[in-house]
């Protein structure tokens, strides 16, 4: 079975803002985290919902983005080089600038962070048609007929050190665009976030914390997912 990293997000939110001078914003951000070389772009969206990105900024390949909405900053790595990359081998770089981004985004912002979350998403190949192996290593086949698709979701509640988190588990299959009846592999999302509590905020500490936390209990959870054994979520 082979196993590797398609996409990591880290998500900051905060309270709805409209940064005043977006300009100035950007400038300080791209001078602060050093990997964002394309163009940015700042988009008059006027009345569009919170959710939909202010900013958006990208390295030239792709690998990063940053978005920014009223309401959150999304701090994304995608493959798009097919390093086909693990975890534990991407992660350290992935961390520096994730660092340097959470500093601007603090400084810039000028809102409270209230809630974090790290959403990493890997292509799983087991080596055969992927709704095949995911319904005989998680389901009882007796139990459900034969189906065509397959979809699972797992939501865990729990205590990560200081912080209180879920964590979904979500696994489908992939198809062959051209041919939909293959599907040599399936995606494997692994979302971990802070419950909204009232009044709480987090500063620099605390979410280097939380991220340093989420990327280990992330690591483990697809290891145990994945090869079964204990997990200490």
């Amino acid at each position: 079975m082979e196993t590797f990293v398609q996409s990591i997000l880290s998500a900051l939110f905060f309270p709805p803002r409209d940064i005043p001078n977006k300009a100035a914003f950007v400038s300080g951000f791209l001078e602060q985290t050093r990997v964002f070389d394309a163009d940015p772009m700042i988009l008059p969206m006027g009345n569009a919902p919170p959710p939909v990105p202010r900013i958006v900024m990208k390295s030239r390949d792709e690998r990063y983005t940053c978005e920014i909405a009223l309401e959150h900053l999304h701090f994304i790595y995608n493959d798009t080089r097919q390093q086909r990359r693990t975890l534990d081998s991407l992660y350290p770089e992935y961390r520096e600038t994730l660092h340097r981004a959470v500093v601007a985004a603090m400084a810039g912002i000028g809102a409270p962070i209230v809630r974090l979350g790290f959403v990493t998403r890997h292509i799983i190949e087991p080596g055969e048609s992927a709704n095949q192996w995911m319904r005989k290593t998680y389901l009882q086949g007796s139990r459900i007929p034969e189906a065509f698709e397959t979809h699972l979701h797992v939501l865990h509640r729990f205590e990560m050190e200081a912080f209180r988190v879920n964590r979904w588990i979500k696994l489908w299959t992939l198809r062959d665009p051209q041919h939909p009846e293959n599907d040599p592999a399936a995606m494997l999302e692994m979302d971990v976030n802070t419950l909204p509590e009232p009044g709480v905020q987090f500063d620099r500490s605390a979410i280097v914390d939380f991220y340093l936390n989420a990327f280990d209990q992330t690591e483990k959870g697809v290891k145990q997912f994945l090869l079964g054994g204990d997990s200490d979520g």
